[in-house]
């Protein structure tokens, strides 16, 4: 089918662009800062279906969104690209005489095809503005298109509570391997040996506007290696009475939270607002195969 260019593709430069029967390409990045990607999903969709075009390439910051194509599939064809690939498609109807677009059935990619892990658009991020001493998030783990179990049947769902299965269930294995294993140990490891480069060795990219490269401030330790944590090496114990000590401080039942949040016995070290020498003190213990001081 034929391809044509519709910017935004509101009402206005959809009208303008005759999408009649055609493939139409949306794509607006000075937008996506003050439209969501699902709402300007559905404004273009509403535009282009209404002026009878035959399918939709839509650009937004993210593809992590794919939920939100759910309802459009059967009035017709529409693929979610980033803004690099919708620029590559620009550039080629430029570039041709004639542009086309040939759209082919769903199909699962598995393997090299595959740009995995990235932390999805819309993946907590930190500092906590009330305790910047403490690094969140700790880590990250799938949670993007996971299918999942709901009312009998299957589904595709992206959020928290995709990841948070994922990291449970390793913990769940972690304490079956490590029994004497605490709470803070198990956290530990695998805060302490997840990954940060992607799985060509190139380091891990966050969606964002703009994409950029992922910090400690999008994944915290990276994003969850279960065969690495079996074995850290070192591990940083936690008792739970100095999680006590650090929530009564929160809420004003003793002083000293900043030091508190600077010595607190975790597998990272947050220093805000560092001006001057600042001294931090972390207890590792050793849960290798060898004998170490």
């Amino acid at each position: 089918m034929d391809l044509v260019y519709a910017g935004r593709c509101d009402a206005e430069s959809v009208a303008l662009s005759n999408v009649t029967g055609k493939i139409v390409l949306c794509n607006a990045p000075a937008e996506a800062k003050s439209a969501p990607p699902t709402v300007a999903l559905w404004e273009a969709f509403k535009h282009t279906s209404g002026n009878g075009a035959k399918g939709l390439i839509f650009a937004q910051h993210t593809t992590n969104l794919l939920e939100g194509l759910a309802g459009i599939e059967h009035v017709m064809p529409c693929v979610l690209v980033d803004f690099e690939i919708a620029q590559r498609i620009i550039s080629y109807g430029n570039s041709a005489g004639s542009p086309v677009v040939k759209f082919s059935p769903t199909i699962t990619v598995i393997g090299d095809g595959v740009l995995s892990p990235r932390v999805a658009s819309f993946s907590s991020r930190g500092p906590s503005p009330s305790f910047p001493g403490i690094l969140k998030p700790d880590i990250a783990a799938p949670g993007v298109a996971i299918l999942a179990a709901q009312g009998g049947s299957y589904v595709f769902k992206s959020g928290t509570s995709m990841a948070v299965p994922h990291v449970s269930a390793v913990t769940a294995l972690l304490k079956s391997v490590h029994p004497d294993w605490t709470p803070a140990m198990i956290k530990s490891a695998i805060v302490t040996t997840a990954s940060v480069t992607d799985r060509f060795g190139m380091p891990i990219q966050a969606y964002a506007v703009p994409r950029k490269l992922a910090d400690p401030f999008d994944f915290g330790g990276g994003h969850m290696n279960p065969n690495r944590a079996v074995d850290p090496g070192l591990v940083y114990h936690l008792d739970a009475k100095e999680y006590n000590k650090f929530f009564n401080c929160t809420i004003g039942l003793v002083d000293g939270c900043e030091s508190y949040q600077l010595n607190l016995n975790l597998p990272s070290i947050a220093v805000p607002d560092l001006k001057n020498q600042v001294t931090v003190w972390r207890t590792v213990t050793n849960v290798g195969p060898m004998d170490a001081t």
